[in-house]
């Protein structure tokens, strides 16, 4: 695996503790701060199997612009496709007084941001071997 590959996960893996922590926090549950720290993991992990595939990408955080570039390379991506949908919309919902969040908001999020996690991992594997 490319050493900036390793880095896009690195600092996806960061995203997603930090998501954790803030479902643990000592002054209770931060879900909004989860919600959007699950939806920049899944982003970057995305990258991650763009990077060590040499296809270009743009720094957004467009989820489902980067979905549909895995895609276009492995059909199977399409099983994320509800997960990074769910993300999209905690990102964009959790930024409106209306969300402030409900822990199972936050608790969705992160274990969509790990299913994410898993499916690129188990990719990226199968290419290193």
């Amino acid at each position: 695996m490319r050493d900036q590959t390793r880095s896009w996960i690195v600092k996806g893996d960061k995203d997603l503790g930090t998501a954790g922590f803030a479902l643990e926090s000592v002054d209770g549950p931060l879900p909004v701060t989860a919600c959007l720290h699950c939806q920049q993991s899944a982003g970057k992990y995305l990258k991650a199997f763009l990077q060590e595939n040499d296809a270009s990408f743009a720094l957004l955080h467009n989820l489902t612009s980067l979905l549909d570039s895995c895609a276009a390379m492995d059909n199977s991506f399409e099983t994320l496709r509800m997960d990074i949908s769910q993300l999209e919309g905690y990102s964009i919902a959790s930024r409106y007084p209306k969300n402030e969040g409900s822990l199972d908001f936050g608790k969705e999020a992160l274990a969509s941001a790990k299913r994410v996690k898993e499916f690129v991992l188990g990719k990226l594997n199968q290419v290193s071997m």
